[in-house]
């Protein structure tokens, strides 16, 4: 029965945390297309480069209207690896809810040392370096 309540207690938590992060990505889309203001990037206005998530905005923003092609196009990282570090992130939380367990496997720590390596490369791409 002790497991039971633990793992109820953690669906709980986790359920209200995604839903706050929902809410604010919601929130902020509805804003941006609204306004058509986002939130500036501070990396971009101090050295003139493009960070990896400059664009992601615009993109998500496109995704929501069906418009995949315009949303490569202000950035490929939101609708190639964002989609699969969000599933990743959810199987992780649903792994938490059964087991309590917050440990990174060796599988995890790699798929995170080439989600990395694929931003870094990105990063590079656009800014001309490659």
């Amino acid at each position: 029965m002790q497991a039971t309540e633990t793992c109820k207690k953690r669906a709980f938590h986790t359920f209200f945390h995604i839903l706050e992060i929902v809410v604010a990505v919601f929130l902020y889309t509805v804003f941006f297309t609204i306004t058509g203001k986002g939130i500036p990037c501070i990396f971009r206005l101090i050295t003139g480069l493009k960070c990896p998530g400059c664009g992601m905005t615009h993109a998500l923003s496109e995704i929501l209207q069906g418009n995949i092609r315009n949303a490569l196009s202000y950035n490929a990282l939101s609708v190639t690896i964002c989609p699969i570090i969000g599933f990743y992130l959810l199987y992780k939380e649903i792994n938490y809810i059964k087991t309590g367990d917050k440990e990174l496997g060796i599988i995890e720590i790699l798929g995170l040392i080439v989600c990395f390596l694929v931003v870094t490369w990105y990063f590079l791409y656009r800014n001309n370096f490659i």
